[in-house]
């Protein structure tokens, strides 16, 4: 998925904010490309408890979609999410590095 393996678990587990610090600590040996997707899914903002919890809620109290449309909207947003994360691993690291 051309994420970073920790960062990227610390980003959906716990705050991104704590990954994008993460990430400068990381060697120069780790690929760039994964640098940058970890950075990419760090900083749109992806825990779970946002996810599962707090979008769901509010679209059901905003919109007239029951929680089952919700969800079920959230998650194709999460697939989204991560597409574009690779997409822009894949395509824009070559530009960053060179």
């Amino acid at each position: 998925m051309s994420i970073e393996p920790a960062t990227g678990i610390i980003s959906i587990l716990a705050a991104p904010t704590l990954a994008v610090a993460q990430l400068a600590e990381l060697p120069s040996t780790v690929d760039p490309q994964l640098i940058v997707g970890a950075f990419v899914l760090a900083n749109s903002g992806l825990p779970l408890s946002v996810i599962f919890g707090q979008v769901p809620v509010t679209w059901v109290e905003t919109s007239n979609l029951n929680e089952k449309e919700a969800l079920k909207a959230t998650l194709i947003g999460l697939i989204l999410r991560f597409a574009t994360t690779w997409a822009l691993a894949v395509f824009l690291t070559p530009f960053l590095v060179n």
